[in-house]
């Protein structure tokens, strides 16, 4: 077992500080030592500073000798391997966690300073309690999220709330109620995320090369309709792309070597979302110390019967009705547009999008649309995902085009976004 100094370290550095409590009389102090209620630790010293510090570490050595104990079923639960650096990670989450109810009770011994620092056992449950309740928290909103359709966040949510749980001293014996059911939460969650993942259907629907890349457009469905978010990497059965990507609305897209053996092509569903932990610092400190848990679905298979590789970089787009809308003497794309339809216009900047040439297209845009197409086109790196019909609908300032998928890589901690437009 990991060393009982280092533990104890980790405690005091959040037991530094505590609040004192009112001045018990010696016979309320007797009875609460006598009780089973508390525990306590001694410092005794001539220095008062002293024996509160003995004190402090005695309390605190008695705490981790019960923190230790409780976290055995981290080696021992559901066959898990767990090496003594791993539980020391576990448990030095601990140390932004910190807790005021620590008290004390002082006598005087032959001039000596006689020090008592204690916490009820309640109050020290209570720490452990408020990740429990976290844990809880994210998996009650992973259900809203699937209910939903956004599985990506919902995988996420759930993931986090598995982490805290495994963070937490009988952590495998939390219950929480679904359906106005009982259910052990651990199990629950890894059911649910399993479910989520059966229920997954992933087709590829176009490519085209992109570089010494072949871009692959993806339809991605959760339970046989458009999932409204879902993120992931490439995979080849072993390994995994560092770069994530993520889909939206049932689209998505995927960059793949050329040489990929389309008929093997994998992705695996991404839900750890260390980065976005920052804005817990509790969570974060959490999922660094544990190894990532695997799900027996997490690796999905794509349907690539119906996608051959383009090797070109032109791209057709059905127009609906047929491009029969006739432009506006004054329309909200520009006066420059010499063409006579919408159909058109929007042919001529898909074609550009397509081959990267935007030097023609300024005149189709009021300049405030033009400075935002350069912002989210040029620098989104814009490519469009594959064929599609597009939409006009009519309103006050002339016709509004929809919907146009695209896919924008913004480099961000190695993350693809896709998008509809």
């Amino acid at each position: 077992m990991f060393s009982q100094f280092f533990m104890t370290a980790i405690l005091l550095h959040f037991f530094a500080v505590g609040a004192f409590s009112q001045a018990l009389t010696s016979k309320e102090w007797k009875k609460l030592r006598e009780s089973d209620d508390c525990i306590i630790g001694m410092g005794m010293s001539e220095s008062m500073d002293h024996a509160r510090q003995v004190a402090m570490g005695d309390l605190v050595s008695k705490i981790s000798t019960k923190v230790i104990s409780r976290f055995e079923y981290l080696i021992t639960n559901q066959g898990n391997k767990m090496s003594d650096g791993q539980m020391e990670k576990i448990i030095k989450t601990y140390s932004s966690m910190r807790l005021d109810n620590v008290s004390e009770y002082m006598e005087k011994d032959h001039g000596e300073f006689v020090i008592y620092r204690y916490i009820t056992k309640s109050d020290l449950s209570t720490m452990f309690k408020r990740r429990v309740n976290m844990a809880k928290k994210w998996a009650k909103e992973a259900v809203e999220r699937e209910r939903e359709g956004k599985i990506g966040d919902a995988l996420q949510d759930y993931y986090w709330s598995l982490a805290l749980l495994r963070s937490c001293p009988d952590g495998d014996l939390e219950t929480i109620s679904n359906d106005y059911d009982e259910q052990n939460m651990m199990i629950d969650i890894n059911r649910r995320v399993n479910s989520i993942l059966e229920n997954i259907s992933i087709k590829a629907i176009d490519s085209d090369k992109d570089g010494q890349s072949q871009r692959m457009t993806l339809k991605i469905d959760y339970k046989g309709k458009p999932a409204a978010n879902f993120n992931y990497k490439y995979s080849d059965g072993k390994t995994s792309s560092a770069d994530v990507f993520t889909a939206k609305d049932g689209i998505g897209d995927l960059l793949v070597p050329l040489n990929a053996k389309l008929k093997r092509l994998k992705i695996r569903a991404e839900y750890e979302f260390r980065d976005e932990a920052n804005i817990q610092p509790e969570l974060r400190d959490v999922l660094e110390s544990l190894d990532p848990v695997p799900f027996r679905q997490e690796t999905i298979n794509v349907d690539t019967r119906d996608c051959p590789i383009s090797q070109s970089s032109d791209y057709t787009m059905a127009i609906a009705g047929g491009g029969t809308f006739e432009k506006p003497s004054t329309g909200s794309m520009g006066q420059a547009n010499s063409e006579p339809t919408f159909a058109s216009t929007m042919k001529a900047i898909q074609k550009g999008i397509a081959t990267k040439d935007y030097t023609n297209l300024e005149g189709y845009f009021t300049a405030e649309g033009w400075d935002m197409f350069n912002k989210l086109v040029r620098y989104g790196d814009a490519k469009l995902l594959g064929s599609t019909e597009v939409q006009f609908l009519p309103n006050e300032d002339g016709m509004v085009c929809r919907s146009l998928p695209m896919s924008f890589t913004f480099i961000y901690n190695n993350y693809y976004l896709s998008d509809s437009i």
